[in-house]
């Protein structure tokens, strides 16, 4: 999954609701990806600065 241009993963917060992802930037803009946590392995996070997260990785620090 590809994040906007600007958008740090570095600086971004995540959030569990329900079955989704919340993913706060460092300015407050939140986007919701719906169904993230739904099913087997969660998609991988790519910033336009290059940075990667695994989805795996997501999980864990977005919390139960």
């Amino acid at each position: 999954m590809t994040l906007p241009e600007g958008f740090s993963l570095g600086d971004a917060q995540f959030q569990v609701s329900g079955f989704n992802l919340i993913v706060i930037a460092s300015d407050g803009a939140e986007f919701v990806i719906r169904g993230f946590f739904f099913g087997g392995q969660p998609p991988s996070f790519l910033s336009a600065d290059g940075t990667q997260l695994s989805g795996e990785f997501i999980k864990k620090i977005a919390g139960p």
